[in-house]
């Protein structure tokens, strides 16, 4: 039984198949799916369309999206980044933060800014 029917177990596949070593499911209910890929040992990724909204869910230990010779964009009239610990952000030659209006860094304590050539000002 999948992680998703063990949950709701009203949710029989519209469709069941395997894909290699996956387990692949599609269960609808209205204008609701969700895509289940189950691996032989671990945690499934669900991948769910539920109105206006796609989200993906995984509750292994480590996800990683991987295109070392491509430019991967996200493009969205807004988007969120949320970590319960750390959010870190690298840049082999550079990062680039540009902004049409303002840009705002708020801490809770200390922000810091290290160097060569730091500027602020106008």
């Amino acid at each position: 039984m999948s992680a998703q029917r063990s949950i709701n177990p009203l949710h029989e596949p519209q469709w069941e198949g395997r894909v290699g070593e996956f387990t692949v499911e599609v269960l609808t209910d209205g204008d609701r799916g969700t895509l289940v890929l189950t691996p032989p040992t671990g945690e499934a990724l669900q991948i769910r369309i539920s109105g206006g909204e796609l989200s993906m869910t995984y509750a292994g230990p480590s996800m990683k999206v991987s295109a070392p010779d491509a430019k991967i964009a996200f493009e969205a009239r807004s988007i969120a980044l949320q970590a319960e610990e750390v959010i870190e952000v690298h840049g082999g030659t550079e990062v680039d933060i540009h902004s049409g209006a303002d840009v705002e860094v708020r801490a809770d304590h200390h922000v810091n800014l290290w160097g060569f050539g730091v500027n602020a000002g106008d």
